[in-house]
């Protein structure tokens, strides 16, 4: 029997017989080449070893398991000059060496560890008829090459955390395609110089203002244009008017909206008592971590010092330094319950017979309640120990519209948000700001036309734009400006050209999505073939 459209085979190849079993079909295959190249030396022999089997597994047939039974030679080498004495026959148009898929379903079996973790592609594959184990996927993977990068001309660098705070590792993608083209086991400047300095095609390298790649960069691709992200930039300066309002305790009262309010003074509960104790340990317990930090400062010590010896992130300690006078801890507003309406009706039913929680959860949700029944569960729970049912239960509950104030991160979002986009009760307190504060109307001012700036992409306008800031001396905003100077080329770059690391941020959740999938388990080696293999797959 010829080939078939079943099971399309290379010259040299014929299906003797087509055998259905109860689950499975078997196909027979003979080889009938006379001669054979030999793996070691490349020179052909026809002088015939021996023959024998190989049982390998084929792509699936309606679901069925296709096994096939491959019957081939053996041969002698004549070269006298070669090691090899007996090779056996390849076909590595139908199966590679010594291996029990063939090369058809090896394919679709590293497919599927692409895009699936090992656990998961075994039982996908189980359901298309693909009988292998989350090891033989792991295998598959591992067998697959490293896809060349070939020539790129704009690149954008990004971490990603191997273990958030502990380990990072660097991404790089194509710009033009939004492809990941390399991944790196750290993100230290040494390793990016020296991919870079392998490209010397590279024109344009979008970064973030992290130092390392920027030193990386600058080494390993000297030619290249470096474009600091916008966003990013941004990120800075918010980050740095937020800090200026910190420091002036400055803010205004939030739009109006309903709290719950308590119409009586009852005396603290329990509870409320446990949670004052707390946070005034809390409080002692951060000023006591504060006043290390600003020794260690005084004593010369560098932040990442500090960092490592107080067991602090590096952020965490410039925070504190910032910090002027005692520690202030925002108070915790009770936070309104769904199942508040109901608290009483709940309370009741259980001091007349002690219903279940599934009980009490189909009475609720008759009445209208749209929670889950864990709420009920939890409430039912401190009621049997005898507590109050809601940790911090309602205390005659009314609706009032009182004003609250923005916090410092909630006023630098409206400070940065475009004046069309404003209500009528924003730019009213606004106003009031303003007029109590002419700085805090310069600091809006330079915001608002930095913004602009970067929304516009008008690089000219920035060397006055930080000459006006030095000249305002408002000191956030200074050293912000000097972070510019240091990165100046960059951040100017930034804002002329329109290439940005969006696309980087991008590659980065797919990053993350693939450890996830893979449990966390995933080698450097196996985490960089998959995601260099996602645009082939």
């Amino acid at each position: 029997m010829p080939t078939t459209p079943l099971l399309p085979l290379p010259d040299g190849l014929e299906i003797i017989s087509i055998r259905e079993e109860e689950n499975d079909l078997a196909i027979h295959i003979i080889s009938k080449r006379i001669w054979c190249l030999c793996p070691g030396c490349a020179q052909s022999s026809r002088a015939i070893h021996s023959y024998y089997r190989r049982h390998p597994m084929e792509l699936p047939c309606t679901g069925r398991v296709v096994k096939i039974i491959l019957s081939v030679k053996k041969f002698f080498c004549r070269n006298p000059s070669c090691q090899r004495k007996v090779f056996t026959e390849r076909i590595p148009e139908l199966i590679e060496p010594s291996s029990r898929l063939t090369t058809r379903l090896r394919t679709l079996v590293q497919a599927i560890g692409i895009a699936f973790n090992a656990n998961g592609g075994a039982r996908l594959g189980a359901q298309m008829g693909v009988q292998v184990s989350r090891m033989t996927v792991l295998f598959s993977l591992h067998l697959l090459p490293f896809p060349s990068v070939g020539k790129i001309t704009r690149v954008g660098i990004d971490d990603f955390a191997w273990k958030r705070g502990v380990r990072y590792g660097t991404v790089l993608i194509d710009l033009d395609s939004h492809e990941i083209i390399d991944i790196l086991p750290d993100r230290e400047a040494e390793s990016v110089k020296t991919w870079l300095a392998s490209h010397p095609e590279i024109e344009v390298v979008s970064r973030d203002r992290g130092g390392a790649y920027a030193d990386g960069a600058a080494q390993g691709a000297p030619q290249a244009i470096q474009c600091a992200d916008r966003w990013h930039v941004c990120k800075n300066l918010g980050d740095a008017v937020e800090s200026y309002l910190k420091r002036q305790s400055l803010s205004i009262p939030a739009p109006s909206a309903p709290v719950l309010t308590s119409a009586s003074k009852e005396k603290p509960t329990y509870e409320q008592r446990r949670q004052e104790r707390r946070s005034q340990a809390t409080f002692e317990r951060k000023q006591e971590i504060v006043e290390k930090v600003r020794e260690m400062h005084k004593q010369g010590r560098s932040g990442h010092e500090i960092a490592v010896d107080l067991g602090l992130a590096r952020g965490t300690v410039r925070k504190y330094l910032q910090i002027e006078g005692p520690v202030r801890i925002a108070p915790r507003t009770r936070k309104p319950s769904l199942l508040d309406p109901y608290y009483e009706y709940l309370c009741q039913r259980w001091n007349e017979e002690t219903p279940t929680a599934q009980q009490l959860f189909e009475e609720l949700q008759e009445k209208g309640y749209q929670g889950g029944i864990s709420i009920v569960k939890d409430v039912v729970t401190r009621l049997r120990r005898g507590l109050s049912g809601m940790k911090y239960p309602p205390q005659s509950i009314q609706t009032k519209k009182m004003p609250s104030m923005l916090s410092a991160r909630e006023l630098r979002w409206l400070l940065a948000k475009k004046e069309d986009d404003l209500t009528a009760e924003e730019k009213q307190g606004l106003t009031k700001l303003f007029e109590s504060s002419q700085e805090v109307g310069q600091l809006y001012r330079f915001l608002q036309s930095f913004l602009r700036m970067v929304r516009g992409l008008k690089p000219d306008l920035l060397n006055g734009w930080m000459k006006e800031v030095r000249e305002s001396k408002i000191q956030e905003l200074v050293s912000f400006v000097n972070g510019i100077d240091r990165d100046y080329d960059a951040v100017r770059a930034g804002l002329t050209y329109e290439w940005s690391q969006g696309p980087v941020e991008g590659a980065v959740n797919k990053i993350k999505t693939h450890k996830r999938l893979m449990y966390g388990r995933a080698s450097f080696s196996l985490l960089r073939k998959k995601m260099l293999h996602q645009k082939v797959s």
